[in-house]
């Protein structure tokens, strides 16, 4: 949900406003057959279709639902996969899954209802657009001013590949690799919503001030096509505005420019979709909106704000704001505080959060890269700091510092990130590896000085990553690391010099491993104390750490071994 600000203004009347949007496999619609009549959708509106939608939304559909797979995006346009167990039961928290596979044998093949129109005929795989919330704007997409408990169907899709790629969402970082594929989005703002497949959108709810892009300020209560919006590569929906960034790095802006939101260094609204020309140099590659203020990302990793600030600090620009109303300003200005590139940027109610390529996140301090940065008004503990003071540039989110974030979300005055730490563990999972387990030597490692003096057994274990497929089919040593070498490398670290922690052992085991092995892509060190003066009976206690070598880049510090 978009929060439009902290007090009232001359935008257009606000309402609390929550909705979401689910896109799953659906039963095959029937061919389409347009005409030059028919309506961007696919068939002509009739009179009285509003109830023909509200009765079409209440029948039981007719696949088999436990078998029925779908593909849910959230109202911050979170590209996620969920399986649901029964079709009106109340959705699952968004989640990241792999989408299971078709049951085909469970789809009927009668056709759907007249009154769900199918927006995208140009494939064999169907899909449903649902959506459920308050729709008190027309913003559902059913036809009507109208509430909904469940998950409610509001158009087909039929497209080519059984798994959508997901477009480009505000506050994730790209993806290492472009998959094949249509690719297919949704975004919710407070009081419309839209959906975009293969570059193209449909929009629908409240249209005053311009915010649907049609070209007036008519409200759409199904989905309607917008010919204005082609090639397009994220869209962001915001409460009294929307931005889209295509394909060839543009930024077009539109609906109610009160604030400066729309960039156009004016303050006035725009009913279609309009460029917006600021003075960064390159392309835009990310770009995030909320209530009443817009973010832009260069290709070169430059941040770019504008809109209102309020005097929160929400734009990261320092004190001051803007010289329009609240504090506005209808200029895109660069966030000169930021020290680093920014990969991606998500905007909240009145705050915003910038996310490095290397998964740190900002919210608005200057720190080194790969860190998460936060700014704007915290008086909730939106920030993510142990303040609830504002701050009008960026401050790195130091309990999220040793965190890889991928994801970044930020709503009205709560914010949550998905950290990437655990998902590269489980990428390790089932992965070829060697196994070294209990090593044992004699080391002289601790604060203590009779440690230092007088020494005692630590116990090591190592598991080290890399593909062992050659050797299993060459038989050859030289296609694999010999378990020996690894054996000495961990015997001359415990055996070598004094270190006062077992973190400084550790790492100084894995650092030397993955330095003379580049074939090695992880590793797992546990170092065990098993005499330790506790009071208690113990096995041991130790330290477990896991170093990946595209993390640890050229800090391979304490490798050598003397």
């Amino acid at each position: 949900m978009a929060c439009t600000g902290k007090r009232r203004s001359p935008a257009p009347p606000r309402s609390r406003a929550a909705t979401s949007a689910l896109l799953r496999p659906s039963m095959p619609p029937p061919p389409l057959r347009r005409s030059p009549e028919e309506s961007s959708i696919g068939r002509p509106r009739q009179p009285g279709e509003a109830a023909e939608v509200a009765t079409a939304r209440r029948s039981p559909p007719s696949p088999c639902s436990p078998c029925l797979p779908r593909l849910l995006l959230s109202a911050t346009s979170l590209g996620a996969v969920a399986k649901e167990g029964e079709t009106n039961a109340p959705p699952p928290p968004a989640m990241l899954r792999r989408l299971l596979p078709f049951c085909r044998r469970c789809f009927s093949t009668s056709a759907p209802s007249n009154a769900t129109p199918t927006l995208y005929p140009s494939g064999a795989n169907p899909f449903s657009l649902l959506s459920w919330g308050r729709g008190a704007s027309g913003q559902l997409g059913g036809g009507k001013e109208e509430r909904r408990l469940y998950p409610s169907p509001v158009a087909h899709l039929l497209l080519p590949e059984s798994e959508p790629r997901l477009a480009p969402t505000p506050g994730r970082l790209p993806a290492a690799a472009e998959a094949s594929g249509v690719e297919v989005g949704i975004s919710c703002g407070l009081f419309h919503s839209a959906l975009f497949v293969d570059g193209g959108a449909w929009v629908w709810g409240k249209g005053d001030g311009g915010r649907l892009g049609l070209g007036d300020e008519s409200s759409a209560f199904v989905p309607r096509a917008n010919p204005n919006l082609q090639d397009l590569r994220l869209l962001a929906l915001g409460g009294i505005h929307s931005a889209a960034l295509t394909t060839s790095g543009d930024v077009f802006t539109w609906g109610y420019g009160g604030f400066g939101a729309l960039g156009h260094y004016v303050y006035h609204r725009e009913l279609l979709p309009k460029r917006v020309n600021g003075p960064w140099e390159g392309k835009i590659t990310h770009i995030a909106t909320s209530g009443a203020h817009t973010a832009a990302v260069t290709d070169s990793g430059e941040l770019y704000t504008w809109g209102r600030d309020e005097g929160d600090g929400r734009l990261g620009l320092g004190s001051g704001g803007g010289p329009g109303e609240a504090g506005s300003l209808s200029v895109p200005s660069k966030v000169n505080a930021l020290p680093v590139p920014v990969a991606a940027v998500a905007c909240g109610g009145f705050f915003t959060m910038a996310l490095t390529s290397d998964g740190q996140l900002w919210s608005w301090e200057v720190r080194n890269e790969g860190e998460v940065f936060s700014w704007g008004h915290g008086g909730h503990g939106q920030l993510g700091h142990p303040t609830l003071q504002n701050h009008r540039v960026p401050l790195i989110i130091k309990a999220l510092s040793e965190e890889r974030i991928v994801y970044v979300a930020c709503g009205g005055s709560t914010s949550a990130a998905i950290s990437g730490t655990i998902m590269a563990e489980r990428e390790l999972i089932g992965k070829d590896k060697l196994v070294l387990r209990g090593l044992q030597f004699h080391g002289f490692h601790g604060v203590k000085q009779e440690e230092k003096t007088l020494g005692q057994k630590f116990v090591v274990g190592v598991d080290a990553w890399m593909d062992l497929s050659t050797a299993g089919e060459t038989d050859n040593i030289s296609d694999t690391v010999s378990y020996t070498d690894i054996f000495r490398i961990v015997k001359d670290v415990v055996e070598g010099p004094s270190q006062n922690l077992l973190e400084s052992v550790a790492h100084r085991i894995a650092s030397a491993t993955l330095l003379k092995f580049p074939q090695i892509s992880a590793v797992r060190v546990e170092v065990g104390k098993p005499h330790v003066a506790v009071q208690g009976t113990v096995d041991y206690l130790g330290v477990e750490i896991l170093r990946y070598r595209k993390d640890m880049g050229g800090n391979l510090s304490g490798a050598s071994i003397s």
